[in-house]
C-alpha cells in the first residue's frame, strides 16, 4: 500500500529530471548535423540575422519549420538592410521553393515555383495550383530573379539554403511589367484602347508582345496611322490586333512542344511551333530567345519578332483614306451617304482625296453642307462625287492633258460626265510622305492641284491625296476671270455687251473658243465697231460663232479638217495636224494655244485670233461708224463715194486722216468733185496684207500717177504711208495708227494726217541730206545770194495758208481741181472750231 503510494511520485520526479537533462544537452551532440532545420542553419550564421528577424516579425518561423522540404534563397544582412521590419510575409514566401534545388540544377531560363500564392493572381486556385514563379538566369554567375547566388549552399534537414545578394522582387502585374520593358508601341496601344486595367487585374494571361520594329514591318505607315485613330473604326481594328496576341491562360516556353494552336481573346487561334530547342515560332514571327518567359504576378510575357494580324483585320478604301489624313473627306462621304464608293467597292475607282491639313478644303465643303446656306443634297453629292473617277488609273496611265470623267453628271453637260484635267510634267521629285521607300515619280496634278506623297493602291481602287479639294468648273466668265497668265478682259467685256441675259453663259453642253486680249487687238478698228451699239447684233453673231453646240474636247477632234456646227448657224472649220489645232476663219486662222479649259457647261479652248462668221459683213462704213467718224461718212456721201463704204465684194484700202484736217461740210458741199479727188487720193483699190511687212507701192483710186507706198520704220517697225510725187526728194509720210479689215479683204487704215504737199510737208532723210549739203556748198563758196534765192524758191513751193474769216472765204472757194490730182491739197480749217 505504502509502495503504491511512493512509485507514482518517484516516477514523476524521474521524468522531470530526464526532461531537463535532455533540454540541457546541445542538439548536435544529441542528434548530430542531420537534425538541423533551415531555421537552425539561419540561426547559426550571423549574416542571416536580419532575415531571421524578418521571419520572426512575419510569424513564419513555425511555418518554415513545418516544411518537409524546401529551398530558401536567403538574402544577407546587407541585402535586407536595417529595415528588416518592412519585409513583408509575401516577399519572404517568394524566397522559398517547395522542393530542394541543388546549385547544379539551376539551369539558365529555368522557371522555379515559389511558395508565394497571391489572391487574384497566380496561385490563387488552391493548394494544387503552383505559386508565383522565379526565373533562373545564368552566365558567369547564377541569378535567381534579381538575386545573385553567392557562396556555397547550406544543407539543412528539411532543405537547402542558397545565399543571395539581394532581396527578390515579386513580379509586378502585366500592365506594370509592360511599362518596364522597352516595348513602347504595344504598351501605348494597350493604353490607347484602355486595356491597362484589364492587364493589371486579369489573371492567368499570356502576352505575345511584338517588338516596336515589327509594326513598321507588318503595317504601312498609313495603316498604322489608321489603327491609331478613331476614323473608320481604327481603334476597334487595333483591338483586334492586340487581342490576337493575348492568350487566356498560362503558356511558358517549357510548355511549347511540337505544333499547336492556342486560343486568343480576339477569337482566332494563334499557331505555335517549336522548330528546335531554341526556335519557337508564334504566328508570323518567333519568340526572341533572351526575351521569353518575362514573369508577371498575373501572367507571362514573350517578346516576338513579328506582328500577327488576324484574318478579321481587313483594310479597305475608307480605312486607307483615314490613314492618309483624309479623315474630313471620309466624314463628308459618310454624311452624304456615299460610303459605297469607299467600302470594298467591286467597281474600281480612282479616288482624289483632299488632305486634312488644308483648311481651304474644309471651308469649301462647309460652305456646301452648312445648314445656313442654300444648298441641296444634290449639291453636296456632286461636290464629293467629283473626287471619284471610275477605273483604276495608275501613275503610268496618266498623261499630260488627259481628261478623266468624274462621277458627276449634270444637266449643264446634257447628262455627260464632268471631267478632271490631268497635267504630268517630266520633272522628277522624290516623295516619301506616305511610303516607306522613296520613289522617283513625275509631277502630277489634277485640275492644277498637286498630289501629296505617292498614290496608294487598295483593292480595286487607287487613292491620290490632293493638297486641296477639287472645285467643279465654273461658268465661262468665272473660269476666264480666275485664269492667270493670259488676260481675257476684252472677251469678258464682249460677253457682257452682247449677252446681258447670260444666254450663252448658261447654255448647256457647249464648246467655246475663247480669244485672248491680243486677239481683239488684232481686230483693231473692227472691234470698236463691234462694241458700238450699232454693232451689237454682229458682236452677238461673232461670239456665237465661237460656240459649238456640243462638248468637243481636244481628244475628240480627229486628225484632218472637219466642220462643226456653231450656235450662230454657220459651221466652223477645225483642222488638226498631230497636236496642233487650228480654227479657220475669213481673215484669220486661229491657233488653239491652250486646250481643254473645263467649264460648268462644257469646255473652252483658248485661241490667238477671232473669227468673223460669213454672216457678218464688215464694211468700211461699219468701221467708220465704230470710229464715230460721222463727218468722214458725210464727206464720202458728198463726194458720191458711199458705194465704196458699203461695197461687200470689191476690196478697198481707205486711209482715214483726222477729221479736223478737212474743211467743214458746207465748203465741201460746194465742190464735191474736188472733195472726191482728195478722198480718192486716200483710197487704194484691192487688198493689202499689212501684217507681212512688205514694202510695196500702190496706185490710188485718183490716178495711176498718184501712188502710195506702205513702209515700215527701221527703228520701231511700225507702218506708215508715203505719197509719192514727181520730186523724189520730198515724200509726205503719215503714220498708220490703227487698222480695221473688212470681210472682203479690204480695210480702213487710220492715219495721223492728210496726205498733201504744202509748207508742212516732210522731207525724206535722203532729200533733206541733199538740200543741207547743197546749202553748205553754196555757203562755203561764197554764193550767199544763190543760197538766199534757193531758200525763197523753196518757200514758194507751198501754198500760202488760207486765212480765217471772210477775208479768206473767196480764196478757199477757188481751189484748183488740179491740185488734188497732184496731191497738193491745202488744209482747211473749220470756221466754227476747226474740230469734228
Amino acid at each position: 500500500m505504502i509502495l503504491r503510494n511512493i512509485l507514482p511520485k518517484t516516477f514523476l520526479q524521474f521524468l522531470f529530471i530526464f526532461s531537463v537533462t535532455i533540454l540541457l544537452i546541445p542538439s548536435p551532440l544529441l542528434f548530430g548535423d542531420a537534425s538541423a532545420t533551415i531555421i537552425d542553419k539561419l540561426s547559426e550564421d550571423p549574416q542571416f540575422r536580419n532575415l531571421l528577424r524578418a521571419l520572426q516579425h512575419t510569424r513564419l518561423i513555425r511555418e518554415v519549420n513545418r516544411y518537409e522540404v524546401a529551398t530558401l534563397f536567403a538574402p544577407t544582412n546587407k541585402a535586407i538592410g536595417e529595415a528588416w521590419w518592412a519585409v513583408t510575409r509575401e516577399k519572404l514566401l517568394y524566397h522559398f521553393l517547395g522542393v530542394d534545388m541543388k546549385l547544379e540544377e539551376l539551369k539558365p531560363g529555368r522557371l522555379l515555383t515559389t511558395r508565394l500564392k497571391l489572391d487574384g493572381r497566380l496561385g490563387d486556385g488552391g493548394d494544387n495550383e503552383p505559386g508565383q514563379r522565379v526565373k533562373v538566369e545564368r552566365e558567369k554567375d547564377v541569378y535567381v530573379g534579381n538575386g545573385k547566388i553567392i557562396g556555397e549552399p547550406l544543407l539543412a534537414d528539411n532543405g537547402i539554403i542558397h545565399t543571395i545578394d539581394d532581396v527578390l522582387e515579386i513580379p509586378l502585374d502585366l500592365n506594370a511589367t509592360l511599362h518596364q520593358l522597352d516595348i513602347r508601341l504595344f504598351t501605348q496601344y494597350f493604353v490607347k484602347k484602355k486595356l491597362s486595367h484589364f492587364l493589371a487585374t486579369k489573371s492567368h494571361l499570356t502576352l505575345f508582345i511584338p517588338i516596336d520594329e515589327a509594326f513598321s514591318l507588318r503595317f504601312k505607315k498609313y495603316e498604322r496611322k489608321y489603327l491609331n485613330g478613331t476614323c473608320g473604326g481604327g481603334l476597334d481594328d487595333l483591338e483586334l490586333v492586340l487581342g490576337h496576341h493575348v492568350h487566356d491562360g498560362l503558356i511558358y516556353t517549357e510548355d511549347m512542344e511540337g505544333s499547336q494552336e492556342k486560343s486568343t481573346i480576339q477569337g482566332e487561334p494563334i499557331p505555335i511551333v517549336r522548330e528546335n530547342k531554341t526556335v519557337i515560332k508564334v504566328g508570323d514571327g518567333h519568340i526572341i530567345d533572351n526575351n521569353k518567359d518575362i514573369l508577371a504576378n498575373n501572367g507571362v510575357i514573350h517578346i516576338v519578332s513579328r506582328v500577327s494580324a488576324p484574318q478579321a483585320l481587313h483594310f479597305n478604301e475608307l480605312k486607307y483614306l483615314c490613314g492618309l489624313d483624309a479623315t474630313n473627306f471620309v466624314e463628308w462621304i459618310r454624311r452624304a451617304g456615299l460610303e459605297h464608293y469607299i467600302q470594298d467597292s467591286e467597281t474600281p475607282y480612282t479616288i482624289l482625296a483632299p488632305h486634312d491639313d488644308n483648311y481651304n478644303a474644309h471651308d469649301k465643303i462647309l460652305d456646301i453642307i452648312n445648314d445656313n446656306i442654300k444648298s441641296t443634297a444634290s449639291d453636296n453629292e456632286k461636290f464629293l462625287k467629283y473626287h471619284f473617277v471610275e477605273g483604276k488609273k495608275t501613275i503610268s496611265e496618266l498623261t499630260d492633258g488627259l481628261l478623266l470623267p468624274s462621277e458627276v453628271t449634270t444637266d449643264d453637260l446634257k447628262g455627260h460626265h464632268q471631267r478632271i484635267k490631268v497635267s504630268v510634267k517630266p520633272k522628277s521629285r522624290r516623295n516619301d510622305d506616305y511610303v516607306g521607300n522613296s520613289l522617283t515619280m513625275p509631277e502630277v496634278r489634277f485640275n492644277d492641284l498637286s498630289i501629296i506623297g505617292e498614290p496608294v493602291e487598295i483593292g480595286n481602287s487607287i487613292i491620290y491625296v490632293l493638297e486641296d479639294a477639287l472645285t467643279q468648273p465654273h461658268d465661262i466668265i468665272q473660269t476666264l476671270s480666275l485664269k492667270t497668265g493670259k488676260k481675257f478682259h476684252e472677251f469678258i467685256n464682249a460677253f457682257y455687251v452682247s449677252d446681258p441675259n447670260d444666254t450663252i453663259r448658261n447654255l448647256p453642253g457647249t464648246t467655246v473658243f475663247a480669244p485672248i486680249d491680243e486677239a481683239f487687238t488684232k481686230l483693231g478698228l473692227v472691234y470698236n465697231y463691234l462694241l458700238h451699239p450699232i454693232g451689237k447684233q454682229d458682236l452677238t453673231s461673232v461670239l456665237q460663232y465661237h460656240v459649238l453646240d456640243q462638248v468637243l474636247y481636244s481628244e475628240d477632234i480627229p486628225q484632218g479638217k472637219f466642220m462643226f456646227d456653231t450656235i450662230e448657224g454657220e459651221p466652223l472649220i477645225i483642222q488638226r495636224e498631230k497636236d496642233v489645232i487650228k480654227v479657220e476663219g475669213t481673215n484669220y486662222t486661229a491657233v488653239v494655244t491652250e486646250k481643254d479649259v473645263l467649264t460648268r457647261t462644257g469646255v473652252m479652248h483658248i485661241v490667238d485670233s477671232i473669227r468673223i462668221p460669213p454672216s457678218v459683213n464688215i464694211t468700211p462704213y461699219k468701221i467708220l461708224k465704230g470710229m464715230e467718224a460721222e463727218k468722214m461718212i458725210e464727206l464720202f456721201k458728198i463726194a458720191n463715194l458711199t458705194s465704196i463704204l458699203n461695197d461687200t465684194t470689191e476690196p478697198f484700202i481707205i486711209l482715214i486722216p483726222p477729221e479736223k484736217q478737212f474743211a467743214n461740210l458746207t465748203i465741201a458741199a460746194k465742190d464735191p468733185e474736188k472733195l472726191s479727188r482728195i478722198l480718192s487720193s486716200h483710197i487704194i483699190p484691192g487688198s493689202i496684207d499689212i501684217d507681212r511687212k512688205e514694202k510695196k507701192m500702190f496706185t490710188t483710186l485718183l490716178t495711176s500717177s498718184t501712188k502710195i507706198q506702205i513702209n515700215y520704220d527701221i527703228l520701231t517697225g511700225k507702218p506708215y504711208v508715203e505719197l509719192q510725187g514727181s520730186l523724189s526728194f520730198f515724200e509726205e509720210r503719215a503714220k498708220i495708227t490703227a487698222v480695221g479689215k473688212t470681210s472682203n479683204g479690204g480695210g480702213v487704215y487710220q492715219i495721223d494726217k492728210i496726205l498733201t504737199r504744202n509748207s508742212t510737208q516732210h522731207f525724206t532723210r535722203a532729200g533733206l541730206g541733199v538740200l543741207i549739203g547743197l546749202g553748205l556748198i553754196a555757203f562755203f563758196t561764197g554764193g550767199s545770194g544763190v543760197g538766199i534765192w534757193g531758200w525763197q524758191k523753196w518757200k514758194s513751193w507751198g501754198y500760202t495758208p488760207i486765212q480765217d474769216g471772210n477775208a479768206g472765204a473767196a480764196e478757199r472757194d477757188s481751189i484748183d481741181p488740179g491740185d488734188a490730182e497732184r496731191g497738193e491739197v491745202p488744209p482747211v480749217q473749220d470756221d466754227n472750231a476747226g474740230g469734228s
